[in-house]
């Protein structure tokens, strides 16, 4: 899927646990609130969602805060010949 693709994409609170955010929906909430999860979107009367983007790049962040560990991403783009 193209970047700019993803910055178009929602996921629900269901998805969230296939990119790497396995909380539940008060903690997500809790997150949120403290500004330490991306936003959620109104989709509709009874829908949010959360730009895919956005907790990818959270989740990403989260492995490079810790010592030793080097993202899936960051290792992909230097193993790929420029």
């Amino acid at each position: 899927m193209p970047a700019e693709a993803i910055d178009r994409v929602f996921v629900t609170q269901r998805d969230l646990a296939q990119f790497g955010v396995p909380f539940s929906r008060v903690h997500v909430f809790r997150l949120e609130r403290a500004g330490k999860f991306p936003q959620r979107v109104k989709l509709g009367d009874r829908r949010v969602g959360w730009v895919l983007a956005e907790v990818r790049a959270w989740a990403t962040q989260r492995q490079v805060a810790r010592p030793g560990v080097i993202p899936f991403e960051v290792a992909k783009a230097a193993s790929t010949p420029a």
